[in-house]
């Protein structure tokens, strides 16, 4: 069992074009689905405009407050891409051209024009590329504790791929119950509980036109011997009518 707290996260969407519908964001659900697996506890997730100010001050809040800051969107080579230059506000420093990101744009980009990509290689003045494991196609670029990903999710998905092992912590553990009772009729089975087990969140999720269950339990832990004793009180105070089945430690995986 561990007392340490999991390392917190922000997700930063930057795309005007998610706000208006133009396009529907697939990056959140990857993100909260991944960091879950991950052990890393997502707090907070905005989707803004591509206006700098705006960004600057949400990268700003958000570095101050968790552990790890991750922004999607923005990086291309069109007027609207401003995610670097909102950076370099952010953190007060200069846009610099990266030597590192002309040469690999020139290997990308080999017996191709790149003039019209230049723009890629600019980032903010002290930040770093991270290349990771495999495969050197292009960075993830990072300044302090935020790292900067593309909004196209295939994009996405290969750049958080190669830093998965800069992420690994303890991962969560989540056992379900379903009930063929409703949420209101175990409220003082729930909050009791909850009273006993703090080192463990709860959740209730009435479902309404489901034949199969009324309501799904989850009993949510950074460690399996919090989530386990929980599970138990909660089973203790059960009829056997009353539980349908337990799903121990599926996590986000669970069938809903």
């Amino acid at each position: 069992m561990t007392d340490t707290p999991s390392p917190s996260a922000a997700l930063i969407i930057i795309g005007s074009e998610v706000l208006s519908g133009k396009v529907r964001d697939a990056n959140t659900p990857f993100m909260v689905d991944e960091l879950r697996k991950l052990g890393v506890a997502l707090k907070r997730v905005v989707v803004i405009p591509d206006v700098i100010e705006t960004i600057a001050n949400e990268v700003q809040f958000a570095s101050e407050n968790f552990d790890w800051v991750f922004t999607t969107g923005g990086l291309g080579p069109t007027h609207d891409d401003l995610t670097m230059e909102a950076m370099a506000v952010a953190f007060d420093v200069k846009l610099v051209q990266s030597p590192e990101l002309v040469e690999a744009l020139n290997q990308l980009k080999r017996n191709h024009p790149v003039d019209s990509l230049i723009r890629l290689t600019w980032i903010p003045e002290n930040a770093l590329l991270f290349w990771g494991d495999g495969e050197r196609i292009w960075p993830t670029v990072h300044i302090g504790n935020v790292y900067i990903f593309p909004g196209v999710p295939e994009f996405l998905r290969h750049r958080f791929a190669a830093m998965r092992s800069l992420l690994q912590a303890t991962p969560f553990v989540c056992h379900n119950v379903y009930c063929s009772k409703n949420e209101s009729e175990l409220v003082n089975e729930i909050n009791t509980v909850v009273a006993a087990h703090p080192k463990v969140e709860l959740g209730s999720y009435p479902q309404f036109g489901n034949d199969d269950h009324r309501v799904r339990i989850t009993f949510d832990a950074q460690d399996g011997e919090s989530a386990d004793a929980a599970l138990e009180h909660f089973l203790s105070l059960m009829t056997n009518d009353v539980v349908i089945r337990v799903v121990r430690d599926h996590g986000r995986d669970a069938p809903y």
